[in-house]
């Protein structure tokens, strides 16, 4: 959040958008997934029904999180951001913002909410982050 603050103040992309990670605070528990039997093949007799249960744990927790995810987009609206990707194994998502709401007024700012514990740019296809 420092390097985002301060690129903000030195920079003249505060109206620019960004992709940015956000994480917050999570609720909800997430069941323990089935352990493959490592010495096998994935699709060996042993392995098959491990596989499709940890397949359905992974559809169920999408549908657990999507009405958060839905009060969380209107509230993202408020900073002009937009939900670009959302994420099931935690409570984030990427959101197109632009800096200005990442960084201006820490106290109402998406990043200084109570429930989030991180933000965080996005890596670009060359490895660095915008």
């Amino acid at each position: 959040m420092p390097v985002l603050v301060s690129a903000c103040t030195t920079r003249s992309f505060c109206d620019e958008r960004e992709h940015v990670v956000v994480v917050f605070a999570d609720t909800q528990v997430i069941p323990r997934f089935p352990e493959p039997a490592t010495d096998e093949p994935r699709d060996s007799n042993r392995n098959q029904p491990l596989l499709e249960r940890a397949q359905e744990l992974v559809q169920s927790i999408g549908p657990e999180r999507a009405p958060g995810y839905e009060r969380l987009e209107a509230e993202l609206a408020d900073y002009e951001a937009t939900m670009v990707e959302r994420f099931w194994l935690i409570n984030g998502v990427v959101a197109d913002m632009p800096l200005k709401s990442v960084v201006k007024h820490r106290d109402q700012c998406v990043s200084a909410c109570a429930s989030v514990s991180w933000t965080s740019r996005t890596v670009t296809e060359a490895g660095s982050t915008l």
